[in-house]
């Protein structure tokens, strides 16, 4: 058999290899970069648990783990009731049920549309039709995460609250205790900040939960130089995309928005023209501390990187977004599947959430799946009016105004978690 290379190809990748390990040890003798390309040692990223508890969920074929992360250090907790293939059945169900919903939604949308285009009773009828089969596409879709979400507190929340000592909803008067959730594998797909058997034993009734990416992203959060952040301008971004073809109408975000109604014309940047390019929105966010898109969303689990934001000339992409650092504050995406990744690269964390995080925005708001848009828009609304003090947004009071908001939002709808659950949290 002949040798795939020969001895001067070998002596010639030998020395190659000799030269990249010794430009790696030059550059780790830099200020700085003493763990390029190494993880860094577990007590560099203690610090991530400052202000409350990582809890890292590992997922995987020999067993189950909750690693609670803190300042003092880390501690294994074991799932034993939790496998990898119960989850992977759990989320295949979960993601059929939102696929037949999203399907729905649509078939209703172009129903409609022929029934305005053609007034007959044959288009009414389909319509009407249309309707009902999205009705009970969103039944099965809110009974399936019922019963996920008891799922997930049994198995995994329950353990977890346990083992941090947080059995019950603070004192009145005392501040919510905060609970930052790293899950792994297709665990990243699934609500677990929405784990609950009923009200009072659920994970936002004994904490306020956020997520993150990784320990690193949120170290980095909470390390971000005030300066940089300053340097950028205090207005305020507004993109708003109501009408698209293809999909239904939002509405008028401009109007509806309290954006506009909280902050004077000097603070509010407006992009609400229908012909609002990807590089026009490029272009405004590197001026702005605080974003909020009201467009349509989508993601593609089998291509994580193409999902994003809809605009006239296509898609604003997570690698759009990812391409340069951005210096900012708070996103707020008011759209759909904001924060789900790829099917095939669960641990990747391939979100236009995780990548706005990653790239410089400290908070991020987001969404797991579609979302009614009356619904998405009455709570983000409120999250503004929450979180404005003079003429300003305070936007370290988002996380808890998320939670607040998500709260009142179960008690109003109980049996339709599709509505509440799906708003999520990310960064310090």
């Amino acid at each position: 058999m002949q040798p795939l290379w020969g001895d001067a190809d070998q002596d010639h990748r030998i020395k190659l290899a000799r030269e990249w390990d010794d430009l790696v040890q030059q550059v780790r003798h830099l200020k700085g970069f003493q763990d390029f390309h190494q993880p860094k040692p577990a007590p560099r990223l203690l610090p991530a648990a400052s202000e409350g508890p990582v809890v890292i969920v590992n997922i995987s074929q020999w067993r189950c783990d909750a690693l609670l992360v803190r300042a003092s250090g880390v501690e294994p907790l074991p799932l034993p009731e939790l496998s990898i293939d119960t989850v992977a059945d759990r989320l295949s169900e979960f993601l059929s049920k939102l696929q037949a919903m999203d399907e729905a939604v649509q078939r209703l949308v172009e129903a409609r549309h022929r029934a305005a285009v053609e007034l007959s009773h044959a288009n009414s009828l389909a319509a009407f039709r249309s309707g009902q089969q999205l009705l009970q596409a969103e039944e099965a879709a809110d009974a399936t995460l019922l019963s996920i979400n008891g799922w997930l507190w049994e198995t995994v929340a329950a353990p977890i609250m346990s083992a941090l000592d947080l059995t019950g909803p603070p004192d009145a008067g005392q501040p919510w205790p905060r609970v930052w959730l790293c899950p792994t594998g297709p665990l990243t797909l699934l609500p677990l900040h929405a784990a609950g058997a009923s009200v009072g034993e659920s994970m936002i009734d004994l904490c306020a939960p956020s997520y993150t990416p990784s320990l690193q992203a949120l170290l980095a959060a909470r390390t971000s130089s005030p300066a940089d952040i300053q340097a950028v301008s205090k207005r305020v971004l507004l993109v708003a995309v109501p009408e698209l073809e293809g999909y239904a109408r939002l509405g008028n975000s401009v109007t509806d928005s309290a954006l506009t109604r909280l902050l004077s014309p000097e603070r509010l940047t407006v992009l609400d023209d229908p012909s609002t390019t990807r590089a026009m929105v490029l272009e405004e966010l590197a001026g702005h501390q605080v974003v909020h898109f009201d467009c349509h969303g989508d993601q593609n689990l089998n291509e994580p990187s193409s999902g994003g934001l809809r605009l006239a000339d296509g898609t604003l992409s997570i690698l759009d977004i990812a391409n340069q650092p951005w210096r900012g504050e708070l996103a707020g995406l008011a759209a759909c599947k904001t924060a789900v990744g790829g099917i095939d690269l669960l641990d990747e964390a391939i979100t236009l959430t995780a990548a706005l995080h990653y790239t410089g925005y400290r908070h991020v708001l987001g969404t797991l799946w579609s979302v009614r848009n009356d619904v998405t828009r009455e709570l983000f609304n409120a999250l503004y009016i929450a979180i404005h003090v003079a003429g300003d947004l305070d936007v370290t009071r988002a996380p808890l105004a998320l939670h607040t908001l998500v709260r009142r939002f179960r008690a109003d709808y109980p049996v339709q978690p599709r509505l509440w659950a799906p708003f999520i949290h990310m960064g310090p």
